[in-house]
């Protein structure tokens, strides 16, 4: 069977015109997929710093909770608190209020 060049020279030029087309096509999802995937880093990483917050958060929630038992035990045996358990307990409130807003700022900035 004898195929004429110009058949041929088509044919390829139609194969070449159809990979140059799908090449494009692929260029096209490897941005998109670059682009969600940038998306889902960023996402995590914000997830990240919340659950980092949450733990902080938790820690203090531990340590509050030992103080509170400390001052009703020193209650119940009528021993009174120095001024240095008042001032941790105060400043551990307040880390905990700082962190807490801390959360919520980063919530609501978070996409």
């Amino acid at each position: 069977a004898v195929v004429s060049t110009q058949s041929t020279g088509e044919s390829e030029d139609e194969l070449l015109s159809e990979l140059l087309e799908t090449q494009g096509e692929l260029r096209k999802l490897a941005e998109y997929n670059q682009t969600q995937l940038n998306l889902l880093t960023d996402t995590a990483i914000e997830f990240m710093k919340q659950q980092e917050i949450r733990h902080r958060i938790d820690a203090i929630d531990d340590q509050v909770c030992d103080t509170y038992r400390n001052f009703m035990l020193k209650k119940h045996k009528k021993i009174p608190y120095s001024k240095k358990e008042k001032d941790q307990a105060v400043k551990m409130l307040q880390e905990r209020e700082e962190l807490n807003k801390q959360l919520q700022d980063n919530l609501l900035l978070s996409p």
